[in-house]
C-alpha cells in the first residue's frame, strides 16, 4: 500500500518566504556574542531552530516550543538555510525521528459528528418614509448554523457524520546556483516514514493535521483500491478517551 501512495503522490515545489510562527512571549536576554539561532523543545520534546530570542513561541494550532540554551552558530554557509527553516516553521524529521515515529504510530482515525446551532443575526434597512425623510428599521432573525464535534453526546447531532484520518506534509530544501533556494512540499501521507523514503526532510511544526478519510484516499488514488484490512479502525473521542466505534467499510 505504502508504494502505491507513493506513485500517486504529486510533489508541489514552493518558494515560502512568509513567517508562520508566531507567539507574544518575553524576550530572553542572550549573552552570546556569536550570530546564532535559538534550539527550542515542545513540552513533548520536539525540537526545532527559531530565530529571535523570545521565551516561547506558538504555531496555529498552539503547539508551544520553549526556548532552550543550545543553539548553533550561523555563517555565510548555513545561515541562509537556517532563516528558511525557522521562518517556515520546519521540523527536522532527522533530528526528532523516533518521537515522530511514536505519534505517527500512535494516531487514530476517528469520528467528526455533525450538529446545529441559532445564533441571532441582526439586519437593518432604511426605508424613505411619505415625508421624504428616511429612517432604519432593524430586524433580528435566528438562523440554524452547522459545525462539526468529535462528542458523539453533543446536543443536536443531525446524524451526519465523518471519518477524520491524520496526514503528515513533509518539506525538503533544494539550492541551486543562479535560483536560490526553494521549498518543495509532498504528502499527504499518513506514515511519516513515507515521507523519509520519499527524501523529505521537515514536517511543519503542527506535525501533522486531519482530513476526511475519503479525501485522503481519493487524493493518493486508492479510493477503489484499498483493502477493508489495509484500514484503521475507527474511534469516537469519549471525555477524551478514544474508543473503538466500528470498522470502516469503503464507500463505493
Amino acid at each position: 500500500m505504502k508504494n502505491d501512495i507513493k506513485k500517486s503522490l504529486i510533489s508541489l515545489g514552493l518558494f515560502i518566504n512568509i513567517l508562520l510562527a508566531s507567539g507574544c512571549s518575553k524576550t530572553v536576554e542572550c549573552d552570546i556574542s556569536e550570530n546564532h539561532m535559538h534550539k527550542y523543545r515542545s513540552s513533548i520534546g520536539i525540537e526545532r531552530y527559531v530565530s529571535g530570542e523570545e521565551d516561547y513561541v506558538r504555531n496555529i494550532n498552539d503547539n508551544t516550543y520553549y526556548r532552550t540554551n543550545e543553539y548553533v552558530e550561523l555563517n555565510s554557509e548555513n545561515e541562509q538555510l537556517y532563516r528558511i527553516i525557522s521562518n517556515n516553521d520546519f521540523v527536522s524529521i532527522d533530528d526528532n525521528r523516533e518521537l515522530l515515529y511514536n505519534i505517527s504510530d500512535n494516531l487514530k482515525d476517528y469520528y467528526v459528528f455533525e450538529y446545529y446551532y441559532y445564533v441571532t443575526e441582526y439586519h437593518t434597512k432604511t426605508v424613505r418614509n411619505a415625508d421624504g425623510s428616511t429612517s432604519t428599521e432593524r430586524t433580528e432573525e435566528s438562523v440554524r448554523k452547522y459545525d462539526w464535534t468529535t462528542d458523539p453526546h453533543h446536543e443536536n447531532l443531525t446524524g451526519d457524520k465523518e471519518i477524520m484520518t491524520n496526514v503528515f506534509y513533509g518539506y525538503t530544501i533544494t539550492y541551486k546556483d543562479g535560483v536560490g533556494y526553494r521549498v518543495i512540499k509532498g504528502g499527504p501521507v499518513d506514515d511519516i516514514r513515507i515521507l523519509e523514503e520519499m527524501g523529505y526532510k521537515y514536517v511543519s511544526s503542527n506535525l501533522y493535521s486531519s482530513m476526511e478519510r475519503d479525501d485522503y484516499l481519493k487524493k493518493v488514488g486508492l479510493y477503489k483500491h484499498v483493502k477493508n484490512s489495509d484500514l484503521k479502525p475507527v474511534y469516537v473521542i469519549d471525555n477524551g478517551e478514544y474508543i473503538l466505534y466500528s470498522e470502516y467499510v469503503l464507500k463505493r
